[in-house]
């Protein structure tokens, strides 16, 4: 079920969901977008292209750069994940300053070149290196996200108690 969120709250372009955040324990991105794909079929959306001709919203793994770069490093995903999260669902990877996706998906030889059309990249109007692993990652360290993510954002993060199941001394300041 789609709801209300904090980090979308003044958005009409982003829906989200809480399903994975009440899973009682971690859930796989080749699961999550299954169970997605799932609950679409039950209830088809579509968006509208800019003809006007109706097109049918597909589920996507959105990722910044840093994910995308764990798809070749040894150990980080299941083996067949990687390939099925490419080829079922495609990416939506949003650009970070400094990584060269060259290496990975264009350059001959390059060990996700093959998928490359299975891979959307999205360039920012503006920089920004924000990313959830940069919220967590400052959360761990017992920092404040005060000026990463709005006050609505951290008050749910405290609510919910996220984050603190991955590291038992995580304080969420503001």
């Amino acid at each position: 079920m789609l709801h209300e969120r904090p980090a979308r709250t003044g958005s009409d372009l982003v829906m989200v969901d809480d399903w994975e955040a009440r899973q009682p324990k971690y859930q796989r991105s080749k699961e999550v977008l299954a169970h997605f794909t799932e609950e679409l079929g039950r209830q088809p959306l579509c968006a509208v292209d800019a003809s006007g001709q109706p097109v049918p919203v597909q589920v996507m793994l959105l990722c910044g750069t840093d994910l995308l770069e764990s798809f070749v490093r040894p150990g980080v995903w299941r083996p067949g994940d990687v390939e099925h999260i490419l080829v079922t669902h495609g990416v939506a990877c949003v650009l970070r300053r400094g990584c060269d996706l060259g290496t990975l998906l264009v350059e001959e030889g390059a060990p996700l070149r093959r998928f490359r059309d299975r891979v959307i990249l999205v360039k920012e109007p503006f920089d920004n290196s924000v990313s959830s692993s940069t919220v967590r990652q400052e959360l761990r360290r017992g920092h404040s996200v005060k000026y990463i993510v709005s006050d609505a954002v951290i008050e749910y993060i405290k609510a919910k108690g996220l984050y603190a199941e991955d590291e038992q001394d995580t304080k969420v300041e503001g």
